[in-house]
């Protein structure tokens, strides 16, 4: 029995053009002893991608948010799927650890 099992760290961001980050990011994180969550990486389901993701952040102890000069597309809560993460993880009183790219940003 696994009395201490790894933390689990979701990574937030845009996935078009943030591939070779979010594979940096899930490296690091199990470098770190605990276990990357990854859209990317879950399995094909009947829920939707938005529900999907925010049950992801949900499971985990913590979330690495990679902000960069795109905002993204706004979902039907009229905010990036980004921004939905980090709110959801903010109401849960998840740790957030935040790094951003250098540059300008979209608003």
């Amino acid at each position: 029995m696994n009395i201490n099992p790894r933390p689990r760290i979701f990574v937030s961001s845009l996935m078009t053009g943030y591939s070779d980050i979010r594979a940096a990011a899930s490296r690091t994180i199990e470098r770190s002893s605990c276990e990357p969550v990854l859209a990317e990486n879950f399995p094909a389901g009947t829920m939707s991608p938005r529900t999907a993701c925010l049950d992801g952040v949900a499971s985990c102890d913590g979330i690495v948010l990679i902000l960069g000069a795109r905002y993204g597309e706004p979902t039907a809560a009229g905010i990036s799927a980004t921004e939905e993460e980090y709110r959801e993880a903010v109401l849960l009183k998840k740790h957030i650890f935040v790094f951003l790219e250098v540059g300008n940003r979209e608003p």
